[in-house]
């Protein structure tokens, strides 16, 4: 007899947690219902239970902490390669849109794992949290004075400073 559900079921306990772990990986109730051989509205119905409700939280409970990681992770590479870019503004290996994508990913990256750490109670995840936003930050304090810079240039460069020829001094 099922410990899950009452009986009668022609499933068992197994695959319905691995119906419930397939979807709180992938999110995709028809994807867990094609590759497992059971009908969506099943796997719709498991998903209202308090027991696949308990699962799914503990999974994500369990993939916080990488993700929180990868997001860091990904967030130091961004920035990274934006103060690199900003260095080599002038070789013109990254343009200022460039280098705004990078910081823009920084902070994407930043704002997911905030997310993440609204349901976390670690204090070394929050630490990781407050550098990373204060690096972003910073970052983006250099690249808004860069693009600034650049602009001016930019503008400069295009002013027409010759003398007009049909005007005559007086």
């Amino acid at each position: 007899m099922s410990e899950l559900v009452g009986g009668g079921s022609q499933y068992t306990d197994e695959q319905r947690k691995q119906a419930i772990v397939d979807y709180a990986i992938k999110g995709n109730i028809s994807h867990v219902a094609k590759t497992m051989n059971i009908p969506r509205k099943t796997v719709s119905d498991w998903l209202r239970q308090d027991w696949a409700v308990d699962l799914i939280a503990e999974i994500r409970h369990q993939n916080q902490d990488q993700h929180i990681s990868q997001y860091h992770e990904l967030t130091r590479r961004s920035l990274e390669l934006a103060l690199e870019g900003v260095d080599q503004l002038q070789g013109k290996d990254l343009s200022a849109g460039d280098i705004k994508a990078l910081v823009v990913t920084g902070a994407t990256a930043t704002d997911k794992a905030r997310l993440l750490q609204s349901t976390s109670h670690t204090e070394q995840a929050s630490q990781v949290i407050a550098d990373i936003a204060n690096t972003l930050t910073e970052v983006g304090k250099v690249a808004a004075k860069e693009y600034a810079r650049l602009r001016e240039k930019r503008e400069a460069s295009t002013i027409d400073v010759t003398p007009n020829p049909g005007a005559t001094d007086t």
